[in-house]
């Protein structure tokens, strides 16, 4: 995990909340994405989950950011 300074915590290198316009029915609005812009596969289904699962629009997109600052090489 990337280490605090000063309070906040820094986003890993390229990786990136991007929104989606016009996303379908069923679709979160935002994706995470790494430094080649290629969506992380693992967190699109997680957020898609989220979605099917009728969660606010607004917490699927606090998810995105909560696992942008966190270091997913580090998940099994």
């Amino acid at each position: 995990m990337a280490a605090r300074v000063d309070g906040w915590m820094p986003r890993f290198a390229g990786v990136k909340v991007r929104k989606i316009v016009n996303a379908g029915p069923g679709r979160p609005g935002v994706e995470l994405v790494d430094a080649a812009g290629v969506p992380v596969a693992d967190v699109v289904g997680f957020l898609r989950l989220l979605v099917v699962r009728d969660y606010s629009p607004n917490t699927v997109r606090a998810y995105a950011h909560d696992l942008q600052i966190t270091d997913l090489t580090q998940i099994p």
